[in-house]
């Protein structure tokens, strides 16, 4: 996504107020676009029906799709990690010519695979016949909405990208609006839908415009699982823990069963949810300025290891990234220390405007909290794979599931009172583990760099050089290093 980011990086150079906005609205939306569309469209829902609607519709309606978004990130993020490393492999080899048939091999993966699961779950739903036709498409084209943003990286198209977004949200709730005051629940999660799969249309147009290829489909990422098994299980592990909290609140005495198959927690949900939207500014500030500097300076020392620049040229890189990274990070901190105090400082006017209990502020404060802490341990699992360290990534995003588990079981049956600190107390402990990792990392870089190349006996004695020591194998070392760079993203 750094390419996104140096586009984005451009409008902020005419030093405007209205194009640091624009960067960053740009920013929010390319990094945020599913996640955003879905809580402004049920926002929107409840403004502008919730007068008329029933109270058991819009139940069903909001937990139908707060499933579909959930399992469909849990179930893709299982193979996107690995997916976009074989696409960060290609493009450092300028396999550009892959990337269509890629696209077109992972989408028909996922339209086969996701059909067949969403099919066997809503096959049990209480629900009529037309519900569960909508889910099963509306979860599909969830689905390959999260998986067509894996190309946008090598399209560096963020106008386009925005726009899809743009006119798919405002197509989902008029449509949705529309159809749903004479239909009821089938027709607002209907209209919904269409502006879902106008998106999915608008950016697969996008992807075939941007690549060329002669070849229709492939599923030469299918191959890459074994060797990049570790990848999966970050990206499982990581969106499994995402989610697991809100799984465990729902299947809680405390949760609130809307029918055989959903389950939903008042006021957990709301909360979190309400909560994540103060991680939406330092995700665009990492795309703008994180990854963009730190890029250039990661390019620039691995460079330097290219070129077989001397030690002390090596060392003055190294410590111009380790610069970059503290400037950069002591800028993300400020910026969300400040949204998060004003939305603590801002809690009591959310609770009144949600029409939430009072009590539920503590609730608010807690998800508040954890939102805080989870936005630096995405940046941290991002700085670690980019240094190729997918062992430690998989520790981090295993010990961040882990540790969500046990804190939000030990709240709900030993302090109820504390609901949503073991969220907030896991995220900080997966910080905490993952910031130790980033410096390890950067302390050893040139350790970590060397020691991994591939070692072989010479066959004759004119060919005593190592492996490490061969211009053409230190290429090879720093490609799979940058490809680990955009992967990680």
């Amino acid at each position: 996504m750094a390419g996104i980011g140096f586009e984005l990086k451009k409008l902020t150079h005419d030093e405007t107020f209205l194009g640091d906005i624009r960067a960053y609205l740009y920013a929010g939306i390319v990094s945020s676009g599913p996640w955003i569309i879905s809580i402004l469209c049920l926002s929107f829902f409840w403004v502008f029906s919730a007068p008329t609607l029933d109270i058991e519709i819009q139940k069903a309606l909001r937990v139908t799709v707060i499933y579909n978004y959930a399992f469909s990130l849990i179930t893709t993020g299982m193979l996107q990690l690995v997916v976009t490393r074989f696409l960060a492999d290609r493009l450092y080899l300028k396999q550009k010519n892959i990337f269509l048939p890629t696209y077109v091999g992972l989408i028909v993966v996922t339209v086969v695979v996701q059909s067949l699961s969403a099919l066997i779950f809503y096959s049990f739903s209480h629900y009529d016949f037309h519900f569960k036709i909508i889910g099963i498409i509306m979860y599909v084209t969830i689905s390959c909405i999260w998986q067509t943003m894996l190309f946008l990286a090598a399209a560096r198209d963020f106008l386009a990208v925005v726009g899809a977004f743009v006119i798919g949200c405002f197509v989902s709730f008029v449509l949705a609006v529309m159809m749903g005051n004479p239909y009821g629940l089938n027709g607002y999660l209907a209209g919904f839908t269409i502006g879902q799969i106008l998106i999915v249309f608008l950016l697969t147009q996008r992807v075939f415009y941007e690549f060329d290829s002669i070849v229709v489909c492939r599923f030469d990422f299918l191959r890459q699982i074994p060797k990049y098994f570790d990848l999966l299980l970050i990206g499982t592990f990581y969106y499994i823990a995402v989610w697991i909290d809100k799984i465990i609140y729902w299947l809680s005495p405390t949760g609130e069963r809307i029918s055989n198959l959903f389950y939903s927690h008042y006021p957990y949900d709301s909360c979190v949810f309400l909560a994540y939207l103060t991680i939406i500014p330092a995700l665009a500030h990492f795309m703008l300025d994180v990854e963009v500097n730190f890029y250039d300076s990661y390019r620039s020392f691995y460079g330097a290891i290219v070129r077989k620049g001397s030690f002390q040229e090596i060392e003055t890189k190294k410590n111009e990234m380790k610069k970059v990274i503290f400037e950069t990070g002591s800028r993300m901190l400020v910026l969300q220390t400040v949204v998060t105090a004003l939305f603590l400082f801002y809690a009591p006017l959310l609770v009144d405007f949600l029409s939430l209990e009072r009590e539920d502020i503590s609730v608010i404060w807690a998800a508040g909290i954890g939102a805080y802490f989870h936005s630096f341990l995405v940046v941290a699992l991002i700085l670690i794979m980019y240094f190729d360290e997918r062992k430690m990534a998989v520790g981090v995003s295993f010990f961040f599931l882990v540790t969500n588990v046990l804190f939000t079981l030990y709240v709900i049956h030993y302090a109820p009172d504390a609901m949503g600190y073991g969220y907030a107390l896991s995220a900080f402990t997966s910080l905490c583990l993952g910031v130790g990792a980033v410096i390890w990392i950067i302390k050893n870089v040139e350790f970590l760099t060397f020691i991994r190349q591939p070692h072989v006996k010479p066959s004759l004695p004119s060919e005593g050089a190592t492996d490490l020591e061969r211009p053409e194998r230190g290429k090879a070392a720093v490609a799979s290093a940058q490809a680990a760079g955009a992967a990680g993203r």
